[in-house]
């Protein structure tokens, strides 16, 4: 009895972590839970002109690796207060941006996140 006891909570336990890898878009965005409250950017390619990331029914931590890396069609972004991380080339080779209001509170920032975007001339 008790082995089956275990085996019941532990399997309860796995399903619990791995619901919270959840992925869904969300007006062009791609988002992953990291938890029951919170989502990282991973992917934007499906957005163009003013992208706005918005903390809608999670708080968003992160924009991952290539996020938007060679989207050509936004113009402008807005970095939600509640980033904590940017990785690696989040925003590389985007060519249409000329305007990043970075609201964020970056604690770690990876490199090449604003590479080959050569119109980008406004960074607040």
């Amino acid at each position: 009895m008790n082995i089956k006891k275990t085996f019941v909570l532990t399997l309860a336990l796995f399903v619990a972590l791995v619901s919270f890898a959840d992925s869904f878009n969300k007006k062009g965005i791609n988002y992953e839970t990291t938890s029951q409250t919170e989502v990282q950017v991973v992917g934007g390619n499906g957005v163009n002109g003013a992208v706005d990331i918005p903390e809608h029914n999670y708080r968003v931590t992160a924009i991952r690796h290539n996020a938007f890396e060679g989207n050509n069609h936004i113009t402008s972004v807005t970095i939600p207060r509640s980033v904590t991380k940017i990785e690696w080339s989040a925003f590389n080779r985007c060519q249409g941006l000329t305007t990043v209001i970075d609201n964020s509170s970056v604690e770690v920032m990876d490199g090449y996140i604003f590479t080959d975007c050569s119109n980008l001339t406004v960074v607040r």
